[in-house]
Order: structure tokens, then sequence, then C-alpha cells
């Protein structure tokens, strides 16, 4: 550090220190140059040490700062400029170099300070302004080629100034330091009073440099140059978005359009859409010639290792938005908001930057953006930045505007995939089953990608069943789209699905004994979602929710087992006696920012956006706390749930079964008299259903399912042969052959009905009376491979156990020995 004895302890001595010796400055509206000469002239000796410790060549450096002196002075006499002996009124620039001081000490204290009780000097102002490229010192001084030289006369000063301009060869350095003030060119008559720095450089053309790694044209890319040479693929159905946004643009006010929708909806295409119009010059007059230019905020960001990096592009990249009257689009806008902001200084980011060019009265920048509805909520949140811009909706098109659009992008895409074409059909289908499967993005980005991958596929050598090759229709498309969804959706003009569908009411029946009823209701729901003749009507709700109501052991679960099976999806299955706690929803939903858990999101949204098409089974509903039915009314409502960070879950594919055992232990109440009416356990159950839920949430409810009671031995024969079936079959891989005969089923049945807990006691009964038995045998050497057992029912009515009989197989007699002769 410096040896200086003249030292400050903060900015506010040097403002004072200014002030106080405001006659030996060279004008009333101060500067960085200002600064350095009256520093210069009021303390040479500590001035000279502060260039020495910096390796700055001193009588050169003198010899500009006289001439600077004598510039502003000569320029204030002919003016009429008399010095003001009132308080010095500071420029923003000068204002911008303290706040970089202070700014510098307060980040880094320990570089600048050799101890916590004194401040900075000479040393520490010269080095900061020479390290500022926003200040006019800095930039003059530069221009000078006044770095750290070891050697620099005045010749060689006068000669670095001596550059050729506009206007001509400058005469001697004076006028070019003039011209250079001024930013009027060589003609000393179109000086300005009080406006000596307000443009550095502007009427010298300097030669063209290699640019640097800050220089604009790193970050910038110049999309009306791309569409004059190449041109752009045409933006159909937009011409009302497009028109809206060129008349933005030639607004005196908020000419800076911001296009936000949906991702998908085609908001970066307007952009692009409007720099094609310009190049073909169908724009305004006052359009026409602009180039539209797109900002690159990631670079901008990359290798920016100190502070005032980020800053010094971002104001390079603006300054030349301005200067070549070019519209800035940024994409993804709302990066803005905090890009560049270092611990300390949030609000010194790109956004606080972009302002001041947004704002400026005489020249302000127009700026394009697109951004989607929750990210544009960021820039809401600054107030000033939210009325300088102009907010434009791109909404998702129709059915039909997104089929046109992709007509037009037909050519295109089959260009790509060598020559495989697009059908009619192919693009109708895409269009429509998006739309009504996929709802996490928009029309037309979900069609096309679909067909993008039908057609990656077909050049793959796939080609459906039912498909041509070389051409891809819809049973491409359903094909990509069901890959996607993870089940097949099918299409009702399909034989196999409408033979499936037809015949999904046996295969149930087939799984869950004595519950015909209820599997009706749930078939004709899910015949009426998986067709698709009535999709709209369906829009934001869910494919079917169901209450499944009956005593425990029914088919409840194992129903919507079977459903999840046969549509080939998962099931999600949720115990609801684990949420009773008043703060139970949270875990479905997320928690709420600051507290644990906020990072992870909400269990139940997490698992629907992973798995869009499931069915979700909330098992024994009615234990949960009342909490989670106003988050489960939500699903019922419209389909969809948020969680803490605003994340969406969307339930459109899913299919949602609750299950509760409310009214297990009613029995049927009968009339007494002639005019008395029973009362049915449907209707005691249905009663009490509404005395659980809300009427809202009941009413929401596709269907409440009633499953009816196992009480006669004949259904409980019926499961014991759908659960012993397996456990047969495997002993018969195993080489052991087991005939069950009736009686011995019947006697099991017996046993399980007891207990009166539906078939859940079955499995056990099957284990105690039909595993054990067999297990222990085989550990004994009574039961092996190539053995037959036969069981039937015991012997004497107080025998707990089954007859099992075991045989062993029978031994192969060895052939006869011949007779020897």
């Amino acid at each position: 550090m410096s040896q200086s004895k003249i030292e400050f302890y903060d900015v506010a001595d040097v403002e004072k220190y200014m002030e106080d010796h405001f006659d030996t400055c060279p004008n009333e509206n101060p500067t960085s140059l200002d600064l350095l000469v009256m520093l210069s002239q009021m303390h040479p000796d500590d001035f000279s040490q502060a260039l020495f410790d910096l390796d700055i060549e001193e009588e050169s450096f003198n010899a500009f700062l006289e001439t600077v002196q004598r510039a502003v002075l000569d320029n204030n006499k002919e003016a009429g400029i008399e010095p003001d002996v009132g308080q010095l009124d500071f420029t923003d620039e000068l204002r911008s170099c303290f706040d970089s001081i202070e700014y510098s000490i307060s980040q880094n204290p320990a570089q600048i300070l050799d101890d916590e009780d004194r401040g900075f000097n000479f040393t520490d102002i010269l080095s900061f302004i020479l390290k500022n490229s926003d200040c006019m010192a800095s930039i003059l001084l530069n221009q000078a080629q006044l770095g750290r030289v070891e050697e620099l006369n005045m010749e060689d000063l006068e000669a670095a100034w001596k550059k050729p301009s506009s206007q001509g060869d400058m005469k001697d350095f004076e006028s070019f330091l003039m011209s250079s003030i001024f930013g009027m060119g060589a003609d000393p008559s179109q000086k300005k009073p009080g406006n000596w720095m307000a443009v550095v450089g502007g009427g010298a053309q300097q030669p063209e440099e290699e640019a640097g790694p800050d220089d604009a044209s790193n970050f910038l890319k110049n999309i009306t140059a791309e569409a004059k040479e190449s041109g752009f693929e045409a933006v159909i159905g937009r011409d009302t978005e497009i028109s809206q946004a060129v008349r933005t643009l030639l607004r005196k006010e908020k000419r800076n359009p911001i296009f936000v929708g949906s991702a998908g909806v085609g908001k970066t295409s307007v952009a692009y859409a409007i720099a094609q119009k310009i190049a073909d010059g169908d724009v305004p007059e006052e359009l026409q010639g602009r180039d539209i230019v797109s900002m690159d905020l990631a670079a901008m960001v990359a290798g920016a290792k100190y502070r005032g990096d980020f800053e010094k592009r971002i104001k390079n990249v603006l300054e030349h938005v301005k200067k070549t009257n070019a519209i800035l689009f940024i994409d993804e806008i709302h990066m803005i908001c905090g890009a560049g902001a270092a611990s300390g200084a949030e609000k010194m980011d790109a956004s606080n930057i972009l302002k001041t060019y947004l704002s400026d009265q005489k020249n302000p920048i127009s700026v394009m953006g697109a951004t989607t509805f929750d990210e544009f909520k960021i820039l809401e949140k600054d107030g000033a930045l939210e009325r300088r811009i102009s907010k434009l909706v791109i909404n998702e098109p129709s059915n039909e505007l997104a089929m046109t659009m992709i007509e037009g992008k037909r050519a295109a895409y089959e260009a790509h995939h060598s020559g495989v074409k697009v059908s009619d059909e192919a693009i109708v289908a895409a269009v429509e089953y998006s739309a009504r499967h996929i709802h996490d993005r928009c029309l037309p980005d979900k069609a096309l990608d679909i067909l993008d991958s039908a057609l990656a596929a077909q050049r793959d050598g796939f080609v459906p069943e039912s498909g041509t090759k070389g051409v891809i229709g819809e049973s491409d498309v359903v094909a990509q789209l069901s890959r996607q969804l993870g089940r097949d959706i099918g299409v009702i003009n399909d034989p196999k699905m409408k033979e499936k569908l037809a015949t999904m009411t046996e295969r149930f029946n087939a799984a869950v004994i004595n519950q015909k009823q209820a599997i009706n209701k749930v078939v004709d729901r899910v015949m009426n979602s998986e067709a698709g003749l009535f999709a709209d009507a369906r829009k934001n709700k869910t494919l079917g929710a169901f209450m499944f109501a009956g005593k425990t052991g029914v088919g409840k679960t194992e129903l919507s087992q079977q459903l999840a099976k046969e549509l080939g999806v998962p099931l999600i299955r949720y115990d609801m006696s684990e949420y009773q706690e008043a703060t139970a929803y949270k875990r479905l939903t997320g928690a709420d920012p600051g507290y644990v858990g906020y990072d992870e999101g909400g269990q139940l949204v997490n698992d629907i956006r992973e798995n869009p098409s499931c069915v979700l089974l909330l098992d024994e509903i009615e234990k949960a706390h009342p909490s989670v039915y106003k988050v489960l009314l939500q699903v019922l409502d419209n389909a969809k749930i948020k969680d803490g960070q605003g994340r969406v879950a969307d339930f459109q594919n899913v299919y949602v079964v609750m299950t509760s055992n409310i009214g297990a232990t009613l029995e049927e109440i009968r009339g007494i008299g002639f005019n008395a009416k029973s009362t049915t356990v449907e209707t005691q159950r249905a009663d009490m259903i509404k005395q659980v839920f809300s009427p809202e949430f009941v009413g929401r409810m596709d269907d409440i399912v009633e499953f009816n009671d196992l009480d006669n031995v004949d259904d409980f024969v019926q499961i014991l042969d759908i659960h012993l079936q397996p456990q047969l079959d495997s002993l018969k891989d195993k080489g052991i052959k087991v005939k069950f005969d009736q009686s011995a089923k019947e006697f099991i049945a017996d046993v399980a009905m007891e207990q009166k807990l539906g078939a859940r006691p079955a499995k056990k009964a099957i284990e105690d009376y039909f595993q054990k038995p067999l297990v222990k045998a085989f550990c004994e050497g009574a039961l092996g491979e190539g053995y037959s057992v036969t069981i039937k029912a015991p012997k004497n009515d107080n025998d707990e156990a089954l007859d099992i009989r075991y045989r062993k197989p029978a031994q192969k007699r060895l052939p006869a020995p011949k007779a020897t002769a």
C-alpha cells in the first residue's frame, strides 16, 4: 500500500474535501477526472507517490491532466460559465465511482486497508478509478494509452491522440480531446456548455480492434440477419399476436412487448416471425432496417469471475443495442431478475441495469422477451420494471389451428426424416390424442413431439402391426403416445380395443367374487373414459372417481389392483390412517417455505408428476383428517393441485379410488307392522357417508360403489380356487401332483367364514390346513418329486386336520434276465 500522508476514512470525506476546495475544481459538475486534477494540484507529492505505486509514468500523466484542465477552463470561458461559489453538484458518473469505492472496501477490507483504523489514500482512489471501466477518467486514460508503462513522453502522448476521425485528421491533442469530450466532432463551434463529459469519443472513429471477452458481439445473435440469409419457417395462425407486437414496438411508451404463455405455445416463434417481417420489409417504416438481436444471458454470466465483470458485459450489450437502434430479444426474460447479483448487492442485477436503459427519456431501447405465466410473476414483483413493459398473452391454439400449424411444418419434418411421410390422419390423431392425454404441455409442441418420435421410430425400423412402412398414420401416433404415457391408450376403431373393453367385465368377475353390481359400475365408467367418444365432457376431470364402500375383505382393494392391471398402469396406494393429524395434508402438497421438507415437495404431487397415468388408491379414506378432504376436493373438482413450490400435478389421466369401511357392522333393519318399510344396509351406509363427508365432496364422486358381503360357502370356495391354483401349479412344476377334493375346499371355506372378516382369512386357512402339512411331510421325507397327494375333508367331525394322503411313485421293474442255452 502507499505511504502517502493524506487519507480518507470514507467517501463522505472525499466529497467534503472537494467541496472545501471547490475553487480548485475545474468544473462545477465534477467528474472522476476533475477529482484527479484536484488531488494532483493540492497534494503533488502524495499524488506523485501514488503514481509511483501504480507504476504510471508521472510526466506524461501530469501533462495529460494539465491539457484536460486547460481544455475545460477554455471551454467554460468561451461559454461564459463562471465558477459557482456554492456547493458542488457531483455528476452521476462521479457518484458511481464513489459507490464502487465503497463497495470494494466493504467487500474486500483486507485487500484495501492495512488495518481497521485507517481509511484509503491517493493510491487507492487512483487505483479504483483506473480499474472502473465506467469512469470517464479511466476511458480517457485508456484512449491516451496511459497504462502501466515504463516511459512515455509528451510526443508519444500527442501522437496517441492524433487519430483519424469522421471529421478528418485532428490537428493536435487538445482538438482531439475536445472532440472526445463533447462528442461533436472536431468543430469547436459546436461545443455545448455544462456537458463537457456527456459523451466520450463520440466524434472520433477508432480503428477496429479484436473483440475482447467482454465485447457485446460475444453475447448477441442477429436474428434479422439470419432471416435475410436463410429465412425462418413460416409462423401460421399467429397473425394477430404478431401485429399486436409490431404495434407495441411502434409505441412511444412501454414499447417493450413481453410474450407470456404456457411452454410450447410458440412464444419464441412470434419473435422470429417479427424478425422475418423486418427482413422482408413487411413492417412500418419506423421498424424497417432495424435488427432484432438475441442475448445469451447464460454466456454473459459464465466466466464473470470478479465483481463488475457481469455489469460491464451487460452495459456493453445495452450500449451496443442503443447505438445501433436494435431491438433486444431476451428469451426466458425472467432470468434477468437476480442475474449477476453478488452477495450483499442483490439490487444490482441485470434487471436494474436494464431499467435505466428502458427509462431513458431521450433514447430508450426496445426489448422483447418471452416467459411463462408462472415466471412472469417474477417480473411483476419489480413494479418499476413491470410498468415499463407490455404483456402480450400467447394462448394455446385450438385443435383446428394446431393442425394447420403442423401442416405448415410437415415438409420440414419429412425432409429431416429422410422422406418418411406424415399422413393427414397422423396429424389429426397427434393433435386430438395429445390434447386428450397430455396435460402438462401445450399444442402444437406436444403434438409435434409425438409426430417427431413416430417418424424417428419408422426410420429405426419400427412399424406398428396395422401401420404402413414409409408413412406414419394413426397407429404410429397411438404407439408412440402409449409409450410416453406408459399404458396402452388404444383407439375406439381398433377391433382389439373394442374386444378388450367388452370382455373387461368377465375378467373382473373372475378375479373378484360376488361383486357383479360393483364391477358393472366400475366397468361402465372405465369404458366411457377409455373409448373417448365424450372426452370433452371429462375435460379437467379425473378419468373416474369412486368410493368403494363395504366390509373388510370383500374385494375393494382387489378390484383396484385388477383395474390397474387391466389398464397397464401403476397402482399408487396411500394408507389414509397415516394422515390423521390436522397438518397431515402438508405431506401431500408439500411444506410451506421455510419449513423442513419444503425442497422435497409434496408426496402426492411428486407421485402423480412421476406417474401421470395411474390408479390412485386412498385406502380407508374415512380415517384421514378433514383437512385432507379439502386437498382431495381440488383433485375431484378440477383434477389439479399445486405443491408449495408451485409445481402442478395433473390428475386428468388418473382413476381415483377411495375405499371405506363405513357401516361395516350394519345389519338390515326390518320394519314392524303391515306398512312399515325395511332399511337396507346400503341405505344406512349412504346416510353415514353423508355424515362423515361434506356434500360437495360426495357430490364430486362419480359413483359410490357398494360391495356385497361374502356370506356363503360357494363364494369362499371360488376365492380359495383363485388362491390355490397358483400354488398347485407350482407344485406340479416340482413334480408333485395334488388332487384337492371339493369337500376339503368347503372345510377350509367354513373355517374362513367363521371369522367374518371377508376373504382375508382364506389365505391364512390355506396356509394352516394345506401348506404347513405338506412342508412338514417334505422335510420328513414323506413327500418328494414324483409323489401324488390327495386332500379330503377330515374323516371325523371332531378332527381339525384335513385328510392328506401321500403316494410314492411306482418303482420301475427291471426286465427278467434272458435264459441261456
